[in-house]
C-alpha cells in the first residue's frame, strides 16, 4: 500500500502537480504508519582551502574536479546542495566565507619541478631548453630522507613561451602542448600560465582562472546547475602576510561554524537544521590550529592589543601560581618563526606539561616517585613528562613551541556538536601522504631512519622486507602484500618527520611529489577522519589520478552516507 502511494505521489509531480523533484502532497497516515513522500537529499558543504601561495595548481584543480563531485551525486539521486568556502587563516579572515575571486596571484607562483640540480644546465638537460636550477639555500642536493631540495623553473621573456609549456586545455594535441594562437590570442586556449617578474627573473607562473567571474559570487548560486562556478569562490585572492601563512584549517572551520562564535550569524544562515553537514579540508601541509589555551610564556601582556593577530590577552593560572603573582600572557597563537614547522608541534596537554618544556616550573624531583604520573625524575632532577616519539627534538630550534596545537579528538567533538543526529557529519581530507613505490629511495625512506632504532615502523618495515617474497618487493601494492605495504607506509612517515627535524634543511623536506608538487604529511587530516569512521575520507593529493579522482570518491562516501 505504501509503495503505491509513493507512486501516486510521483505521479503527481510527473503531471505538472509539483514542480520536478518536489513534493507538496502532505504525508499521508495509512493505519499508525505515516508517509512521507521523498525529495532531495540536504547536504552543506564547506571546503576549507589554504591560504598560502603555494597551493596555486591545487586550487585551479579543485575548481575544474567540482563537476565530477556534482556529477556523482547528481548519479546517485537528487541533492540539494548549498556549498560555502573559507581560507585557513584563521586571524585575518577568521572563518568568513570568501566572495571575492582572485583578480591575480602573489609573483612567487611559479611553476616548479623538483629535480637535483646544481647549474642550470641540469634542469635543461631533464626538462629541455629556458629551465634554469632554484636551490634550497643548503648544499645537500637530497634531504636526509631522500626528497630533493632543489628545483628547476621555467625562465621565460613572453606568454608564449609558458603557453607552450604549461597550457593544457582539450584540443591542445595529444601531447597537451598548445598552438600559441590557441593560448595567447584573445578567446583562443585560454592558458592560464603566463609570464611574470619574480624579481630575479622573468619564470612561468599561473594567473587564476576567474575570467568571467563577477566581483562578487552571491550566496544562492546553484552548484548543481551551476557547478562552473565554483571556482570563483575556490579561487580566492591571496595574502601574503604571516597571518595567513600559519594555515589553521580546524579552526577557522570553528569560527565559520560555531552557533556561538564570531560569525553566529553567518553559521545560521549557512546551516539548515534537516541538512548533511560535509566538511572539506584542502591543504599540501598539515594543520596548525593553536590550542585556544595555549599561553606563550615569553609573550607577556596587559590587553588584548598587545597580542598578535586574535590572540587574546589573559591571566596565567600556571605562571601566576608559579611566580606568586598574576602574569597575563598572550594565548592561542605561536611566533612566526614556527609557521614552517607545524608538523613538529604536538598537541596542548596543559600548561604544566608544556612549559616544562622551556625548563619553567620543572619540578624537582629525586625518584620518579616525586613526579606525576607518568613523567620521570631525570639525570637533572627535574620531572620531566614523557617525550613523543619523533617529536622529541627538544627546543629545536631552541624556543620551539611544543605541544602547542589543538587536540584532534577535541576537533571531533566540536564538529559533531553542530548536528544532533549521530551520522550528519562528514569530514574529507585532500592532503599528502606517502607514496610507497618499490624502489625505496623513490618512496622517499633512506638515510638514519633505516639504521637508527629509535624509529620502529622502519625496523618493522626492513624485517618484514628481508622475508617478503619478490612479487610483493616488485609491487607492495598487490594482493597479499598488504603487511609490507601498511609497514613502508609508516616507515615513509617516519622517515619524513626525521627530515623535518634535521634543523634548518629540514624544512623544504616532503613526503611524496604528486600532479601538484611536494606535499607534506597532513597527520592531523588523517586522525580526524579516523575518528569519523564511514564518515571520513583521506584523499592522497599525490596520487597520479589527482584532484578528480579525490572529489569522486568524496561524493562517493557522501552517497554512501546520505541516501
Amino acid at each position: 500500500m505504501g509503495r503505491k502511494l509513493l507512486l501516486l505521489a510521483a505521479f503527481l509531480a510527473a503531471c505538472g502537480g509539483t514542480p520536478s523533484g518536489e513534493y507538496d502532497v502532505p504525508p499521508l497516515e495509512v493505519g499508525k504508519e505515516v508517509i512521507t513522500p521523498p525529495g532531495p537529499v540536504k547536504l552543506d558543504v564547506l571546503f576549507v582551502i589554504e591560504h598560502g601561495v603555494w597551493i596555486f595548481e591545487e586550487k585551479a584543480a579543485l575548481a575544474e574536479a567540482f563537476s565530477l563531485f556534482v556529477e556523482t551525486l547528481g548519479a546517485a539521486g537528487e541533492f540539494d546542495l548549498r556549498v560555502r568556502v573559507i581560507s585557513s587563516d584563521a586571524f585575518s579572515d577568521a572563518g568568513k566565507f570568501q566572495y571575492a575571486p582572485a583578480a591575480s596571484f602573489p609573483s612567487v607562483t611559479m611553476h616548479l619541478r623538483h629535480w637535483p640540480c646544481e647549474l642550470d644546465a641540469d634542469c635543461a638537460k631533464q626538462f629541455g631548453d629556458g629551465w634554469s636550477c632554484s636551490p634550497w639555500g643548503h648544499p645537500d642536493l637530497l634531504n636526509s630522507n631522500c626528497s630533493i631540495s632543489s628545483s628547476c623553473r621555467r625562465d621565460c621573456s613572453s606568454d608564449e613561451d609558458c603557453c607552450n609549456d604549461f597550457c593544457h586545455t582539450e584540443g591542445c594535441g595529444e601531447n597537451e602542448t598548445c598552438i600559441a594562437e590557441q593560448c595567447v590570442a584573445p578567446g583562443g586556449g585560454g592558458c592560464l600560465s603566463e609570464c611574470g617578474d619574480m624579481g630575479d627573473g622573468s619564470y612561468c607562473r599561473l594567473k587564476p582562472d576567474t575570467a568571467g567571474c563577477p566581483e562578487t559570487m552571491p550566496a544562492d548560486w546553484s552548484p548543481m546547475e551551476e557547478p562552473e562556478l565554483f571556482r570563483c569562490q575556490a579561487v580566492f585572492q591571496h595574502s601574503m602576510s604571516f597571518a595567513a601563512s600559519l594555515d589553521q584549517w580546524f579552526r577557522a572551520a570553528w569560527l565559520a561554524l560555531d552557533p556561538e562564535g564570531p560569525n553566529a550569524e553567518q553559521s545560521a544562515s549557512f546551516l539548515r537544521d534537516e541538512a548533511h553537514l560535509l566538511l572539506v579540508f584542502v591543504g599540501d601541509e598539515d594543520d596548525c590550529s593553536i590550542d585556544e589555551d595555549y599561553c606563550a610564556p615569553s609573550s607577556a601582556c596587559q590587553t588584548d592589543e598587545d597580542c598578535p593577530w586574535a590572540s587574546e590577552c589573559r591571566e596565567d593560572e600556571y605562571f601566576s601560581e608559579l611566580t606568586g603573582k598574576k602574569k597575563k600572557l598572550c594565548c592561542g597563537f605561536i611566533k612566526k618563526d614556527y609557521g614552517s614547522r607545524c608538523d613538529l608541534l604536538g598537541e596542548f596537554r596543559g600548561s604544566e606539561h608544556h612549559n616544562c618544556f622551556y625548563d619553567l616550573g620543572c619540578i624537582d624531583c629525586g625518584t620518579d616517585a616525586d613526579c606525576p604520573e607518568g613523567w620521570t625524575c631525570e639525570q637533572d632532577k627535574k620531572c620531566r613528562p614523557p617525550w613523543d616519539g619523533i617529536f622529541a627534538s627538544y627546543q629545536n630550534p631552541p624556543g620551539m613551541p611544543l605541544f602547542s596545537l589543538s587536540q584532534v579528538s577535541d576537533v571531533y567533538a566540536r564538529y559533531q556538536s553542530l548536528k544532533g543526529e549521530s551520522g550528519m557529519v562528514m569530514v574529507a581530507a585532500i592532503s599528502g601522504d606517502g607514496l610507497v613505490k618499490a624502489g625505496d629511495e623513490e618512496s622517499f625512506v633512506c638515510g638514519d631512519c633505516l639504521t637508527d632504532p629509535k624509529y620502529d615502523g622502519c625496523q618493522a618495515y626492513l624485517a618484514q622486507k628481508a622475508s617478503a617474497t619478490p612479487h610483493c618487493l616488485a609491487d607492495p601494492s598487490a594482493e597479499g602484500c598488504e603487511e609490507l605495504y601498511a609497514l613502508k607506509l609508516e616507515c615513509i612517515r617516519e622517515c619524513f618527520y626525521a627530515a623535518r627535524q634535521d634543523y634548518p634543511s629540514g624544512g623544504g623536506s616532503y613526503i611524496c611529489d604528486g600532479p601538484y608538487g611536494a606535499q607534506s604529511f597532513g597527520s592531523r587530516f588523517a586522525r580526524l577522519v579516523d575518528l569519523f569512521g564511514p564518515n571520513g575520507h583521506f584523499a592522497n593529493s599525490c596520487d597520479p589520478e589527482g584532484m578528480e579522482k579525490a572529489m569522486t570518491d568524496i561524493a562517493g562516501m557522501v552517497v554512501s552516507v546520505a541516501k
